[in-house]
């Protein structure tokens, strides 16, 4: 992504949090054991793009901590302006279908 080769003009913030990844499904730690002993990694992104820069203001970033899966889950709130005429569009379009 840093040379451009890939998600080229998406954003990522920076992970503030543990890596999400190998859990060990049972307890929720870090896989230490096994065939796969893999090293903890951000395998789990939330990639976003703005056109033009000043659209998308990114309000959190976070890890959460439940088990159930090798994965921990992250999620990522966000403001967007969105301009009053797409507004007023969507709102006739789904007038109509509802």
């Amino acid at each position: 992504q840093k040379l451009g080769n890939a998600f080229a003009g998406y954003t990522e913030l920076r992970p503030e949090f543990k890596p999400t990844y190998k859990l060990d499904v049972a307890t929720g730690q870090y896989e230490q054991m096994g065939e796969k002993c893999r090293v903890p990694a951000w395998c789990d992104r939330i990639l976003f793009r703005d056109s033009d820069r000043s659209r998308i203001d990114p309000l959190t970033y976070s890890r959460h901590e439940l088990v159930g899966s090798d994965h921990f889950p992250i999620s990522g709130a966000f403001q967007i302006q969105v301009d009053r005429k797409l507004v007023d569009q969507f709102q006739a379009v789904h007038a109509d279908i509802v």
